[in-house]
């Protein structure tokens, strides 16, 4: 698994991939091997398995991959299930489809991004047939700018295109779009509905570009996207809950009990993760969870780095190009922080000890997912550190159970009686969040952009803190080793150049 893994995320950096053909004469060299030289057998599977993948995903028509002037003159007819409306305009908007396509040889989901110019408002989960302009993903090449072309491919979007003519096929909307139109109407009336909304279901349709621009100058949007805290909240309570009520029940401590309330947590876990829509994020957090669950019951003994390696290779075996999600690299980052620190074994039995390990593995967690930030999206929050370490605990306490216990009653009794003032208490206590990232987002630094040159420096620097903080002392002049590239760096003499061209790419205005 590991060689399997290593290599899959090696892959970032490989020049081409592996042709279909070449892909199975790894294969069976792998099976050979597979007893010899089981690490090596791993990586030439991740070498087919990937290359295979992203041959099956890209493999939708010759008009996709044709080049700017044949897909000009080619219209394309496809069929696909609304997904996501992404923009919303006077004459046109765009939308993201789910590709159905019933000869498909693994169950792999094609995405496509579709700008519409018409006056209809389709609804999620609706069929359409598209006659559609094909368009390939572009990107420009400004150091430091968005990577179109990377978001769109870890979302599994492999094409764009102008909607030139569109049938409705099938109009029945599933209950996920129901239970969220009627849930947006009722919570488009209270001041934090936004985030209330994005909470319970995984819709931020409601957040506007203020809001999200406060949320990630503050470092916060991972308490909003529903990802691998909330369903862990959800799964503690639940345990808690049905321990709780088996202890009046059924008061025997027997190993039928704990598998009652595991399956029990799985449930509403899966529950929860299904009104969120099984977003890659979701499912990648339910996968990681459901293998912590199976392998507390397996007979063999597993460390918890072992169980960290077997939800890594379960999700890149679903999903090898999960390795170009900023959310893949974050998840198992703060897993990696967290193990680490608690592995250390150090007794924390008071509460003044609890206090000072929360501390210390918040500081951690923001020095140590700093290094991915900076790298992922060339820049950092330096006050996430401290809103943090206070709105973590008060998410997780507090508002996602106080959220979720206010949806259940509504969805149970709204059909008869009006209770839309269940959620004025989970408003409320999303109060104080709100002010705080308004204050954020006001106060100086609250967003530092790194640039190109000075990112390594930064990157070697935290590390070597890093180091310092969490690891054994025999272990802790490695951080003089990793602070030597730093050293070397800054003694180096600069040169000035004589002349210098600076060129921003703007897409079409480059064009003569």
């Amino acid at each position: 698994m590991f060689g399997f893994c290593a290599t899959i995320i090696s892959a970032l950096l490989w020049p081409d991939l592996l042709s279909n053909q070449q892909a199975i004469i790894v294969t069976f060299v792998a099976f050979i091997l597979i007893r010899i030289a089981p690490m090596v057998a791993g990586s030439l599977l991740a070498c087919a398995w990937i290359s295979i993948y992203c041959s099956l995903l890209f493999q939708v028509g010759p008009a996709f991959s044709a080049n700017k002037t044949e897909q000009m003159q080619q219209s394309v007819t496809v069929r696909g299930e609304i997904i996501s409306l992404v923009a919303l305009n006077r004459d046109q908007i765009r939308v993201d489809i789910a590709l159905i396509n019933v000869d498909a040889i693994l169950p792999i989901q094609k995405r496509l991004r579709l700008t519409w110019k018409t006056q209809l408002v389709p609804q999620v989960g609706q069929q359409w047939q598209f006659v559609i302009k094909p368009k390939s993903i572009t990107q420009v090449l400004n150091q430091g700018g968005f990577n179109q072309q990377k978001y769109f491919i870890s979302q599994h979007i492999i094409g764009k295109g102008w909607v030139l003519d569109a049938t409705l096929v099938k109009a029945d909307i599933p209950w996920r779009e129901r239970v969220i139109r009627r849930l947006t109407d009722v919570l488009a009336g209270f001041p934090q509905g936004d985030l209330l909304l994005a909470i319970i279901s995984g819709d931020k349709s409601l957040i506007s570009s203020s809001r999200w621009q406060q949320l990630r100058s503050s470092g916060t949007g991972h308490l909003i996207a529903i990802s691998g805290l909330h369903l862990s909240v959800v799964a503690l309570y639940c345990a808690a809950f049905s321990l709780w009520l088996l202890a009046r029940i059924h008061p025997v401590q027997s190993s039928v009990n704990l598998r009652l309330v595991s399956l029990f947590c799985l449930i509403c876990v899966c529950g929860y993760a299904a009104l969120a829509g099984w977003q890659l994020p979701t499912i990648r957090a339910f996968v990681m969870l459901f293998l912590v669950v199976l392998l507390s019951f397996s007979q063999g003994h597993s460390s918890t780095w072992e169980r960290l390696l077997i939800a890594l290779f379960v999700v890149l075996v679903m999903d090898p190009v999960a390795i170009l999600s900023a959310g893949l690299w974050l998840s198992f980052g703060a897993l990696v922080i967290i193990f680490a620190l608690f592995n250390r074994q150090v007794p924390v039995t008071t509460w003044p000890q609890k206090i000072v390990a929360l501390i210390v593995v918040q500081i951690s967690l923001t020095l140590g997912l700093s290094l991915l930030q900076m790298s992922l999206f060339a820049g950092v929050a330096p006050h996430a550190l401290w809103i943090n370490l206070l709105m973590v605990p008060w998410f997780s306490l507090v508002v996602i159970p106080i959220c979720l216990v206010s949806f259940v009653i509504w969805l149970v009794v709204a059909n008869g009686f009006n209770v839309d003032g269940i959620f004025e208490l989970a408003n409320a206590l999303l109060w104080p969040f709100v002010e705080l990232i308004k204050l954020t987002s006001q106060l100086p630094y609250a967003w530092i952009a790194v640039s190109q040159q000075l990112l390594p420096n930064l990157l070697w620097t935290l590390l070597a803190i890093l180091v310092l903080l969490g690891a054994a002392k025999r272990f802790k002049v490695l951080a003089l080793l990793l602070l030597l590239p730093v050293a070397l760096s800054l003694l180096k003499p600069r040169q000035e150049p004589s002349w210098q061209v600076h060129v921003l790419d703007v897409g079409q205005g480059l064009a003569w």
